[in-house]
C-alpha cells in the first residue's frame, strides 16, 4: 500500500510502506522547529533500534557511550533520507534530542514493569536493576518526585501538570493551521 503526505514546509516526501510492520521503501523526511517529521515515524524505529542493542551500561541516554550512539544513528538512517540541503549534522542533532526522549520513555517503562523483556539480556537487565536500586537514584528519584509535586502558583493550589499529550508542538501546529 503507498501513502502519500504532502508538506508545504520545506518538500513534498513520499512514504513507501507494506501492509506488513516492517518499512520496506525509505522514508524521506525532513525538520521543522529543529525536529524530525514525520516524527512518529522517526521515534518509532527508534525504538526498534534502540531494542535490537540493549547494552548494560545503558541504563540511561548519559550512560551510552558514543560508540554505542553511533550505533544507533548509523542503524536508524539506513530507514531514512532527506534533502540533500539539509546538511547531516543537522539531522544528527535533532535525532540526538529525539534519541535521548525516546530512549529515556523505553527505560522508564522498563523501570515501571520490572519485567525483564526477551530483548534485554540478562546481564544488561541485572545492572539496570542494580542502577535502579542504587542510592544515588533512589535519591534522585525522590527529588524528582518532590519536584514535580511542587505547588508553582502557591499552597492549596496542587501541583503543576503539563497537558500538551504526545503529539509534538510543530504536528499541532500543522493540525491548528489546516483546521483554520
Amino acid at each position: 500500500m503507498i501513502r502519500k503526505f504532502a508538506f508545504d514546509f520545506y518538500m513534498s516526501i513520499s512514504i513507501w510502506m507494506s501492509n506488513i510492520e516492517e518499512v520496506v521503501k525509505v522514508i524521506c523526511m525532513f525538520m521543522k522547529h529543529r525536529e524530525l517529521h514525520p516524527s512518529h515515524f522517526c521515534a518509532r524505529r527508534m525504538t526498534k533500534v534502540f531494542k535490537r542493542w540493549m547494552i548494560p551500561e545503558g541504563y540511561c541516554w548519559k550512560s551510552v557511550p558514543p560508540h554505542h550512539k553511533d550505533q544507533y544513528w548509523r542503524q536508524w538512517k539506513i530507514y531514512f533520507r532527506w534533502d540533500d540541503a539539509l546538511p547531516e549534522d543537522l539531522v544528527r542533532a535533532a535525532y540526538d534530542r529525539l534519541a535521548g526522549t525516546r530512549y529515556t520513555a523505553l527505560m522508564h517503562k522498563l523501570k515501571k514493569n520490572r519485567v525483564q523483556p526477551v530483548y534485554v539480556t540478562d546481564e544488561a537487565w541485572r545492572r539496570y536493576l542494580q542502577y535502579w536500586e542504587s542510592e544515588d537514584f533512589q535519591a534522585r528519584s525522590r527529588q524528582a518526585t518532590e519536584n514535580r509535586n511542587t505547588e508553582v502558583e502557591g499552597p492549596g493550589t496542587g501541583p503543576s501538570k503539563h497537558g500538551g499529550g504526545s503529539v509534538s508542538f510543530a504536528t499541532t501546529q500543522e493540525r491548528l493551521v489546516s483546521f483554520f
